[in-house]
């Protein structure tokens, strides 16, 4: 069994184009700290409906959200 390595990245700056080049280059990745100093932290609507569309569209994609995104 070969273990993936994972690209962790912080904050949600260029959150879609991340995500467009880890699906295009079939690298997994993990967020953290998406805002996590703002007053309503994690993600927004609009960035999980992004997240689930694409979880539908490609093959072997899982998506996880935390409580605070």
């Amino acid at each position: 069994m070969v273990k993936a390595n994972y690209m962790r990245l912080k904050g949600s700056q260029n959150l879609r184009l991340r995500l467009l080049l880890s699906t295009l280059s079939s690298t997994p990745i993990i967020i953290d700290d998406i805002r996590a100093n703002d007053t309503w932290p994690g993600l927004r609507p609009y960035e999980i409906s992004l997240l689930r569309l694409i979880e539908r569209v490609c093959d072997d994609c899982v998506v996880e959200i935390n409580e605070t995104g």
